[in-house]
């Protein structure tokens, strides 16, 4: 884990997309895997252009819950073009999410996301906070 508390870094992957992301909480941890995920695409905004979304993602484990978390997100950009500006992250009961999401929309990005994998997905608590690498299909 790096010295920041929180935080993702880009990961050399043979055919897709990988992070490695940090957090001293969970809602750390999954509030960096979802900027890490916009950096990844890498994004043109139309920042006059806001709107505001909720939703609840529900998972037996972490890792089913970063993962559904992380598609909603990829979903809102392909349904509505939005991406977070902000976001409110409240866990509650262990593995139930509510988002508040508050996006503007997308003009353009360079990388396309076709899917949040768990291919070797483990989000882990370290003495330092909770880790994870994710992957993405492209």
């Amino acid at each position: 884990m790096e010295e920041q508390k929180a935080g993702f870094k880009e990961v050399e992957h043979t055919a897709d997309l990988e992070l490695e992301v940090w957090g001293e909480t969970v809602s750390a941890l999954f509030h960096q895997a979802a900027r890490g995920m916009r950096h990844l695409l890498d994004v043109q905004v139309d920042s006059s252009a806001r709107a505001t979304r909720q939703f609840n993602v529900k998972a037996i484990d972490y890792e089913g819950l970063l993962v559904d978390f992380l598609s909603e997100l990829l979903y809102l950009l392909e349904r509505d073009g939005l991406v977070f500006q902000n976001l409110a992250l409240d866990l509650t009961q262990g593995t139930q999410l509510e988002v508040e999401f508050q996006g503007v929309h997308v003009e353009s990005y360079s990388r396309e996301i076709k899917a949040v994998t768990y291919h070797n997905l483990e989000v882990k608590q370290t003495e330092e906070g909770w880790t994870a690498n994710v992957v993405f299909d492209i």
